[in-house]
C-alpha cells in the first residue's frame, strides 16, 4: 500500500473515531443531564410533599393543645359540679381518665382532620406518655400499624415506597405532651415523573442533537485542520526541501503505480516506460572545494533548468545527493535519446553563483519498462548500471543492456569483499621487465596488482581498482601494495638480483599524510636503498591539484625515491605537471604505441614527447609494446625504455627470476 492510500485510510480511520467520540460525549452529556434533572424534580417534589406534612402536623399540633385546654376548662367545671359523687369507685375514676385522655383527640381527628383533610389519604400515630393513637382516612384504615413499622426510628422526615405505593412521612421534634408521626400516600411523584419524562424527553432529544451537530462542526474544522497538517507532512515526506522536487519516496510510489498497472501500455500505445538516471559529474568536487552552501544553490539552478525543459509527461524527481530521476510514460528509445541530450546540453552550461562560473556536466542511464525490468527496484539498478557504465566510458548516455547487468553484480560483490581480501593477502603481485634501449638490458619491473579471487579467479587491476578507490580502503589498499613491493625487492636481493620496482599509486594516495612515513620506515627496516623504490602516478577521474602533487612529490624526492607519471597523453597527464612536477620518468602511454610503425601522425607525437622529456632530463618508458615492428620504430626515435608482451607478460615472483636470468645482459644493479 502506498503512502498516500495509507494517509487516506489514516484520515477516515481518524474521522470515524472523532465522531463517534463526540456522539458518545453528546451521549454522556445528554444522560447526565437527564439523570440530573430527574433526580432535582423528585428531591423537590419530595420537598413539597415533607412541607406539606410539616403544615398537617402543625395544624394538628394546635388543634389538639387548643382543644386540649378547652376540655380542660370543662373538666374543671363539671368537677366543680360532681363534686358530691364520692362513691364512685377508684377503678371507674381510672378509666375514665384514659377514656377523656383519647377522646378529646378522636375528636380533633373526627371534628377537625376530617373536615379539613377529608381528601388526603393520611395516617396518623400520636402519642402521649407512650400511649398511642393511631388514625386513618377512611381510605387506608387496613393495616395502619404495619405501615408504621417501615419508618426509620430516627429522622424527622422521609419517603417510603411499599407495595408499589409511595408514602411521605414526617416525625417533627417531640412535644412536651406528645408526639406525633404523619404518613400520607401521594402521587405527585408518578405525576411529577410522568410530566418530567414528557418534558425530558424532549430537552434531552434536542440537547442530543445539539451536542451531535456540535461534535460534527468540531470533527469537521478538527478534520480540516488535520487534512491540511497531512497535507504538508506528505508534502514534506514526498518532496525534496532543498529543490522542491518530487523525492525518491514519491517515485518509488509512481514506479509501484505504473508496473502493477495489468493493462499492458506496450500492447496498447507501442511504447515503453523509460526511466533516466541523471548523475552530476563535477558536483563532489564543486561541492567539497567550494562549501556546501554553493552546491545547494547549484543544485537548486540545475534543477529548475532541467525542469524547464520538461514535457507536461515528464516527471523529475531528486533521487538522493547529485543524482536526479526523469519517468518518461508512453515514450519510446528515440524519445528517451533526445530528451537525454538536451538534459546533457542543460549541464553542460554554465551556471553563475556569486559572482563565479560553475560547469558540472552529467552522465545518464536510461532503462526501460518491461523490457529491461519489470520492477521498480529492477527498473532504477538497470538504469544506475547505465549510468555507471556512462561514466566509465566517458559517454554522456549510455542505454542498458543486459551484458551490463552481469558486470555489475561482479562489481556489487567485489566491492563488499575488498576489505576481507586484503586482511586475507588476496591480492598479490606480478611484475613485468621494463628493458633499456637500445641494448634490451632488463633491471627493473613494474608491480601489478591482481586478485586472486577464490571464486572469480585471477582478476586484473581493471575489475577492481576503481572499486578500491570509491571505498575508505584506497590508503591502506596503497600501503599494502608498496610494503609487498619492498618486501619482494628484499627477496630478490638476498638471491642476488637487484631490480628497481615500480609501485602505481592513486591521486587519493597524494592526500595521504602517512605515506611518506610508511615508506621511510619501511626501507630503513629492511636496508633498502630507496632508488629501487619507484612510484607512478596513475590516472584517475579525480583531479588533484598540481600545486599539492608537487609538494607531496618533493618530500618524497628527498628520501631517495623516483616518480614517474603514468598514462601520459590521456587524461590527467599534461605538459603541466612536465613542467611543475619534479618527476624522473614519463611513461607514454600504449594507444601512441599500438599503430607507430604504420601511423606518422603517432609516430610524430612520440618523437616530439621524447625529444621535450630528454631536453627536460627525464627518461622516457613507452608501453604496450607487442611486436618487433614497434620495438625497432621506438629505438629509431630514441625512446629510453620499453615494456610490453613483447619481451614478457607480467608474471608472478618465481617466474620473473627465470625471465631474468634468461636475459642475455642482466645487470647486477641500477644507478
Amino acid at each position: 500500500m502506498s503512502d498516500k492510500s495509507a494517509l487516506k485510510n489514516t484520515d477516515s480511520k481518524l474521522r470515524l473515531k472523532l465522531l463517534l467520540g463526540q456522539v458518545l460525549l453528546a451521549t454522556i452529556v445528554s444522560a447526565i443531564y437527564v439523570v440530573v434533572a430527574y433526580r432535582l424534580s423528585i428531591d423537590v417534589a419530595e420537598r413539597i410533599e415533607v412541607n406539606t406534612n410539616d403544615n398537617l402536623i402543625l395544624q394538628l399540633q394546635n388543634a389538639i393543645v387548643f382543644h386540649k385546654e378547652d376540655r380542660k376548662r370543662h373538666r374543671l367545671q363539671k368537677n366543680d359540679a360532681d363534686h358530691q359523687h364520692h362513691t364512685k369507685s377508684h377503678h371507674r375514676n381510672d378509666h375514665n381518665t384514659y377514656t377523656e385522655k383519647h377522646n378529646y383527640i378522636y375528636e380533633i381527628l373526627d371534628s377537625h382532620l376530617r373536615e379539613t383533610f377529608a381528601d388526603n389519604l393520611i395516617t396518623f400515630k400520636i402519642c402521649e406518655k407512650e400511649d398511642c393513637v393511631f388514625w386513618a382516612s377512611q381510605a387506608q384504615k387496613t393495616d395502619i400499624k404495619t405501615l408504621f413499622k417501615y419508618i426509620p426510628s430516627t429522622g424527622n422526615s422521609g419517603s417510603l415506597k411499599i407495595q408499589g405505593k409511595r408514602y411521605i412521612w414526617t416525625r417533627p421534634p417531640t412535644n412536651d405532651n406528645f408526639n406525633t408521626t404523619l404518613i400520607r400516600e401521594t402521587h405527585i411523584f408518578d405525576t411529577s415523573i410522568e410530566y418530567i419524562i414528557k418534558r425530558l424527553s424532549i430537552t434531552s432529544f434536542v440537547t442530543f442533537w445539539i451536542a451531535v451537530w456540535t461534535a460534527l462542526i468540531i470533527t469537521t474544522i478538527s478534520l480540516k485542520r488535520i487534512a491540511k497538517s497531512n497535507t504538508k507532512l506528505r508534502h514534506l515526506a514526498t518532496h525534496d526541501t532543498l529543490t522542491g522536487l518530487a523525492n525518491r519516496a514519491y517515485l518509488m510510489e509512481e514506479l509501484d503505480r505504473v508496473t502493477n498497472q495489468k493493462v499492458d501500455l506496450k500492447s496498447i500505445y507501442k511504447k515503453n516506460l523509460y526511466l533516466l538516471l541523471i548523475d552530476l559529474n563535477k558536483f563532489k568536487d564543486i561541492n567539497d572545494s567550494m562549501g556546501h552552501d554553493i552546491g545547494d544553490e547549484l543544485l537548486k539552478s540545475v534543477s529548475n533548468r532541467l525542469q524547464k525543459i520538461l514535457d507536461k509527461d515528464q516527471k523529475i524527481y531528486r533521487y538522493g545527493g547529485d543524482e536526479f530521476v526523469i519517468l518518461m510514460e508512453k515514450s519510446s528509445n528515440r524519445m528517451a535519446n533526445r530528451l537525454a541530450d538536451k538534459l546533457i546540453f542543460e549541464c553542460n552550461q554554465s551556471t553563475n553563483i556569486r559572482g563565479q562560473s560553475f560547469s558540472v556536466g552529467a552522465s545518464i542511464g536510461i532503462a526501460s519498462f518491461p523490457d529491461d525490468a519489470n520492477t521498480p527496484t529492477d527498473l532504477l539498478k538497470c538504469a544506475d548500471i547505465a549510468m555507471y557504465q556512462a561514466k566509465k566510458t566517458r559517454k554522456d548516455v549510455v542505454k542498458y543492456i543486459l551484458s551490463q547487468k552481469d558486470s555489475e553484480i561482479l562489481r556489487t560483490k567485489l566491492r563488499g569483499q575488498i576489505k576481507e581480501a586484503l586482511d586475507n593477502h588476496r591480492f598479490i603481485l606480478y611484475y613485468q621487465p621494463k628493458m633499456s634501449l637500445p641494448d634490451e638490458k632488463f633491471n627493473s619491473v613494474e608491480a601489478l596488482v591482481r586478485w586472486d579471487h577464490p571464486e572469480e579467479g585471477l582478476l586484473t587491476p581493471g575489475i577492481f581498482i576503481d572499486l578500491v578507490e570509491d571505498t575508505g580502503l584506497v590508503h591502506q589498499f596503497c600501503h599494502y601494495v608498496i610494503n609487498q613491493a619492498l618486501e619482494q625487492i628484499e627477496s630478490w636481493r638476498k638471491e642476488g638480483i637487484n631490480l628497481s620496482v615500480a609501485v602505481n599509486i592513486s591521486p587519493y594516495n597524494i592526500l595521504d599524510k602517512n605515506l611518506e612515513e610508511l615508506i621511510s620506515k619501511k626501507l630503513n627496516s629492511l636496508n633498502i636503498a630507496p632508488h629501487l623504490l619507484e612510484l607512478e602516478l596513475t590516472e584517475s577521474a579525480s583531479m588533484i591539484e598540481v600545486e599539492t602533487i608537487s609538494t607531496v612529490f618533493k618530500q618524497l624526492r628527498k628520501i631517495g625515491i623516483k616518480l614517474s607519471i603514468d598514462d601520459f597523453g590521456t587524461g590527467m597527464s599534461s605538459l603541466a605537471y612536465i613542467k611543475n612536477i619534479g618527476v624522473d620518468t614519463i611513461k607514454i602511454d600504449r594507444s601512441f604505441v599500438t599503430n607507430i610503425a604504420n601511423n606518422k601522425t603517432d609516430q610524430i607525437i612520440i618523437h616530439n614527447i621524447i625529444t621535450l622529456c630528454h631536453e627536460l632530463g627525464y627518461q622516457v618508458v613507452a608501453e604496450g609494446v607487442e611486436t618487433k615492428e614497434q620495438l625497432e620504430k621506438l629505438i629509431e626515435l630514441h625512446c629510453s625504455y620499453v615494456q610490453g608482451y613483447y619481451f614478457s607478460q607480467p608474471v608472478d615472483p618465481e617466474t620473473l627470476v627465470d625471465v631474468y636470468k634468461k636475459s642475455s645482459n642482466p645487470n647486477k644493479d641500477r644507478t
